[in-house]
């Protein structure tokens, strides 16, 4: 027995799994461009070439193991285990090419909780993840960090569980589906932790009394151009990314003079006006003629530089320094606006530039070099601001001179920036002491005595937050707001339960004395349990389109109430409001679905997904419909679609438990989409 050679059995499924893994390692490897045909894919840490709003620098991923995470800025990470980090490279470069993230990162953070998961199992070969494994990972995910980025976390991994065993990525069945909750629908609107949230999301007391008084005293230009921008951040729920990139010609009329905003939401929301309540309709027109003063001189900048990209600008009282073979340290100082003969001098040497010294008290350095040192500061994507609506520095709002917000120097008179989401957050209180806020300078203080901190998206919650308190519909707070669904909404309702009782009580007036539209809804008609057990259904309750016959003795519902995708419901033909119902449904449903084939078409990140969705509720619409209209089908008959789109947690658990099934033959379904994704990440790079 000491001579017999063991070898490890390996299930075809496993051997096809492994295959297909190695597949598209070599497909994104050597056949994609996503990142950029330059990427250095051997190396753990990748330039993405994604540049966010507001920074210089592009965004940087580092394939390191989950522990390591925080070391990236140093030498003290860990790379992740091969073979996981190939497959996890492949991943990541196939699936930005197919759909896009401004983020892509966060799938990688999802991809390092499946590898912990899957450490934990002895292993680091992707192909044996199973449902446990990605189930252990949501666990991770949860006990690591916030509820709101635990959520988001689990999307990317019930995104990657689903990728994996559609294109036999795995060696058994995987059914799996997010199980973390959306912390904005299931937020309690009672006790510490709904009053601590409720403290950080919105604007202190303080803050609100003191930003209008600021935006009546402020004087110099940095101030003039928060609390403006302030200003309209407390009209309209907005995000400050889609605040800064406003078109200077902003402003937009009504047929009956009503003034509204030119707006493009960041989240997929549709082009937009956003109409600005006519109380506040003089503050907002002064708002944004303050900026457009404050800021016309950084876009006269950006437009001669447009036009004379070679050139360096000069402001007209300088215009006789362009004639000069050599400038000295006050010319230089006068051109990048510094207080001193020294700094300016400083900048130079810092520079490498060649100083000639003609005599002793004298510097001088060529006109050409300072050109062309000065032209290396334009903004990166320089004329283009907004790639999305290719808007350009020079017909944005949100211009300035460069350093207009430095407490250290004087604004150049050269070079122009574009406003920041840093430049807000630390006017607004973000650096605590450490910084100079807008209210420390008019000196406002929190009642205690600390200073006054605030987010700019605390307007837009509390805006939010208004709305739902004045009973504003769901609908119409979503598109103020701009977002695709109003379902977004509640993680920005932050009424307690106290202010909706008060409401209740101001609404319904003196107890036993219902007034109203209240007192007007007709009795309904209920079926008995003892009609409903005639039916041979001992456990139920009505929807809007039947009756649900789940048993809530034995579990909760699977669905979370998305009763069309569910085979426990029972419908009655002949039930007419239901019919309404479901016929009023079907048009929704397809109305929606025009949109999302629309947002395919347009190539619009994630809206595939809906495509998706949307084609499923509508085929079940069509097919119940179908029934209730064909007439050999009797009033009366109890009707009950089967086959659930999607998993329900017992099914992800079964799945976990079966056995391993044998897999069809090791076709590569990636394989079939290598052109789309090369159409795709030709934009990438």
């Amino acid at each position: 027995m000491s001579n017999c050679n063991v070898v490890q059995f390996t299930p075809l499924a496993g051997v096809t799994a492994r295959k297909n893994v190695e597949a598209l390692i070599r497909l994104a490897r050597e056949q994609l461009t996503v990142f950029g045909a330059g990427l250095d894919y051997a190396s753990d840490k990748w330039d993405t070439g994604i540049i966010p709003k507001g920074r210089r620098n592009s965004k940087r991923m580092t394939f390191c193991a989950l522990e390591t995470t925080s070391e990236t800025q140093g030498s003290g990470w860990t790379p992740l285990p091969e073979p996981f980090n190939e497959f996890a490279k492949a991943l990541v470069r196939y699936l930005q090419g197919m759909s896009p993230l401004a983020a892509p990162e966060v799938r990688l953070t999802a991809l390092r909780f499946l590898e912990a998961a899957l450490r934990e199992q002895n292993s680091s070969s992707p192909w044996e993840a199973t449902a446990a494994t990605f189930n252990r990972a949501a666990q991770l995910a949860r006990e690591r960090g916030s509820p709101a980025r635990a959520y988001i976390i689990g999307l990317k991994l019930e995104e990657l569980a689903s990728f994996m065993a559609k294109n036999r990525l795995v060696s058994g069945p995987l059914a799996w589906a997010n199980p973390i909750p959306d912390p904005g629908k299931t937020m309690n609107k009672v006790g510490e932790e709904f009053d601590r949230n409720r403290k950080e999301k919105l604007p202190t007391e303080a803050a609100l009394d003191a930003l209008p008084r600021i935006f009546r005293l402020a004087t110099d230009q940095p101030d003039l151009i928060i609390s403006s921008l302030v200003a309209i951040l407390m009209m309209t729920p907005d995000r400050v990314g889609e605040l800064l990139h406003l078109p200077a010609l902003c402003i937009h009329r009504g047929l009956k003079g009503e003034l509204g905003l030119r707006w493009l939401p960041e989240k997929g929301g549709a082009p937009m006006i956003k109409w600005v309540i006519p109380l506040l309709a003089d503050i907002a027109e002064q708002a944004v003629d303050r900026l457009l003063n404050a800021t016309a001189e950084g876009r006269r900048i950006a437009k001669w530089y447009e036009d004379n990209p070679d050139r360096l600008y000069l402001p007209p009282c300088l215009d006789e320094l362009r004639g000069k073979e050599f400038l000295d340290s006050e010319d230089i100082r006068r051109i990048l606006g510094m207080s001193d003969r020294r700094p300016a001098l400083l900048w130079a040497k810092k520079r490498g530039m060649r100083i000639e010294r003609p005599s002793y008290h004298e510097s001088l350095i060529r006109f050409s070099d300072v050109e062309k040192e000065v032209l290396k500061g334009l903004p990166p994507g320089f004329p283009v601001l907004d790639r999305r609506t290719g808007m350009r520095f020079s017909q944005a709002l949100c211009v300035v001179n460069a350093g207009t917000f430095s407490s250290n120097e004087a604004p150049s008179s050269c070079m122009f920036e574009a406003i920041a989401d840093h430049h807000i957050h630390q006017a607004l209180g973000g650096l605590g002491e450490r910084g100079n806020s807008i209210f420390a300078k008019h000196g406002f203080r929190e009642p205690d005595g600390s200073p006054i901190r605030v987010r700019s998206h605390a307007f837009r919650h509390h805006l939010n937050t208004l709305a739902q308190r004045g009973g504003l519909s769901q609908i119409d707070i979503a598109k103020w707001s701009g977002r695709k669904s109003e379902h977004q909404n509640a993680a920005y309702d932050h009424v307690s339960s106290e202010e909706t009782m008060e409401m209740a009580r101001e609404r319904l007036g003196p107890v036993g004395k219902v007034p109203g539209a209240i007192a007007k809804i007709p009795k309904g008609t209920l079926i008995t349990r003892t009609e409903l057990a005639k039916l041979g259904i001992k456990a139920g309750h009505t929807t809007d389109f039947g009756y649900c016959v789940h048993d809530f003795t034995m579990m909760p519902c699977q669905r979370f109430r998305d009763c069309l995708s569910c085979d426990e419901q029972i419908c009655v033909k002949g039930d007419e409001e239901r019919t309404v119902n479901l016929r009023q449904r079907l048009v929704e449903a397809e109305e929606m679905l025009k949109h999302a084939e629309q947002a395919v078409r347009d190539g619009i990140s994630g809206a595939d997904e809906w495509e998706v969705a949307h084609k499923e509720t509508v085929s079940r619409l069509r097919d119940l419909i179908a029934i209730y209209d064909d007439p050999s089908v009797p009033i009366g008959s109890l009707i009950r679609l089967s086959g659930a789109p999607r998993p329900t947690l017992l099914a992800q658990a079964i799945s976990d438990r079966s056995a391993q099934l044998p897999a069809p033959a090791p076709a590569l379904a990636v394989r079939s989409l290598v052109g789309s994704v090369k159409r795709n990440s030709n934009g990438q790079g």
